[in-house]
């Protein structure tokens, strides 16, 4: 779960720098999906969901490393959204599972309480970017107020996660 909570971690805190035409991200996001399709293969022997999750992030970190052109870019902005949402599902889907499993509670309830909303706001956003409202820039803020949430419940799982017998990988019990 760690590299999935830095993973998220990079993606939202990213910073944004232009120089001329250039624009650099530090860290890339490209790094943040790498980062979560590491974490969802090593916690892909808990639950076939983190298993499923792991094409979303590879073509999230291939579409973020390409860094669409202008002319795209709204096309790429809703393809990415919606298939962060997806790896977002797959992975609350997973924590779900093993807490079912191991009978403990790592806050699976609320992640996915925390995703409904995003998924509500993520479609407010789509509306009024199209239609170019001038109050985007609230629905904006608020959006990276829900992914601070969001991030704060994945930490929580981190940490409910970490030191668990059961967290241990086929490799470490070989």
């Amino acid at each position: 779960m760690g590299y999935i909570f830095w993973g998220y971690f990079c993606i939202l805190f990213s910073l944004h720098f232009t120089i001329g035409s250039i624009q650099l991200d530090l860290p890339p996001d490209f790094l943040g999906y790498i980062l979560i399709f590491a974490g969802l293969r090593q916690m892909s022997f808990q639950s076939y969901f983190f298993q499923r999750g792991k094409p979303f992030a590879v073509i999230l970190a291939v579409l973020s490393f390409l860094q669409a052109p202008i002319s795209i870019f709204e096309l790429s902005v809703l393809i990415g959204t919606i298939l962060l949402l997806l790896l977002d599902d797959k992975m609350i889907r997973g924590i779900c599972e093993i807490e079912e499993k191991q009978q403990i509670a790592l806050g699976g309830k609320t992640l996915r309480t925390v995703w409904n909303v995003k998924v509500i706001f993520s479609v407010c956003m789509v509306i009024l970017w199209v239609a170019h409202s001038a109050i985007i820039s609230v629905a904006l803020i608020t959006m990276v107020m829900i992914q601070i949430v969001f991030l704060v419940y994945i930490y929580k799982v981190k940490k409910g996660c970490e030191g668990q017998p059961w967290m241990n990988t086929k490799e470490e019990k070989e």
